[in-house]
């Protein structure tokens, strides 16, 4: 089967091949908080006052992490997943998302962070799961579709969204068993986005909230709950049943929830 390129989009990559190298990367402060290097391409975005709050709060949580692991789910502009990578050199990300589209281009934004320490997942995340892949084999299957995308031109292209490929096999995943045997010993940070369901994400990965005794930051917004007939009341319900406590970090048209787990009050010596 053969796709229309639009004529623009041949020269896509020899663009912005030719941008960086005549601009360079640029050294960008995003929302105020932590300095990072992106490529030409990104530049133009006013990340000075992008989000400051979110930008803020996952630095924070890197800079006393080491090691730590950052699983950024959900679409988004990948922005948390590179302050994460320039917030600590130790720092790990997953991003995981349904949209290879996406995907791609967060490799591309974060291609200027120290070492190889991002790693990306093609895929739905929920509470049902069609196959089970260890994290290393989901890995291994998302570098597959995405050198397959880039054969048929699907990456980088405005006129064709790569979440239409007829020949597109995505399967559901659950995160316990994503990384059952993954960074057990290391502190992790859950970015969740408001593109998702994020009741069924977390109730598919109970077993690994509760063993890593994860944070969350979770972006929350009225519009992104109701096609799955949720609500913020629900959510809130949800996150105390499972353990949680959670506080608003801002609260203009999208909220911004830090969640950590209850510390248990230690009872008195007899």
């Amino acid at each position: 089967m053969t796709f229309a390129v639009p004529l623009q989009e041949v020269f896509r990559t020899s663009y912005h091949w030719l941008v960086d190298g005549a601009y360079g990367d640029k050294e960008v402060s995003v929302g105020g908080q932590i300095a990072v290097r992106l490529p030409a391409e990104f530049a133009s975005h006013d990340w000075e006052h992008f989000q400051p709050e979110s930008a803020a709060a996952v630095a924070r949580w890197a800079k006393h992490h080491q090691r730590g692991i950052v699983l950024d789910v959900g679409e988004s502009s990948g922005i948390d997943s590179l302050v994460a990578l320039f917030s600590d050199p130790q720092i790990e990300v997953v991003k995981l998302d349904s949209d290879l589209l996406l995907l791609a281009r967060i490799r591309r934004l974060c291609k200027l962070a120290p070492g190889e320490r991002l790693r990306l997942v093609y895929g739905f995340i929920g509470a049902s799961c069609t196959k089970v892949f260890s994290l290393a084999e989901a890995v291994s299957s998302t570098e597959a579709h995405l050198r397959a995308a880039a054969r048929w031109g699907g990456l980088g292209m405005l006129a064709y969204d790569v979440r239409f490929n007829p020949c597109r096999v995505v399967d559901f995943q659950i995160l316990h068993f994503l990384f059952e045997n993954e960074f057990i010993d290391r502190p992790m940070l859950i970015r969740l986005h408001a593109t998702i369901d994020q009741i069924s994400l977390l109730r598919g990965g109970l077993s690994m909230l509760r063993r890593a005794r994860t944070a969350l930051l979770v972006t929350i917004a009225r519009q992104g709950l109701a096609p799955y007939e949720h609500s913020i009341v629900r959510l809130q319900d949800f996150l105390t049943s499972i353990g949680y406590n959670w506080h608003c970090i801002t609260g203009d048209h999208e909220q911004q929830w830090w969640c950590e787990f209850r510390t248990p009050v230690a009872r008195p010596e007899a």
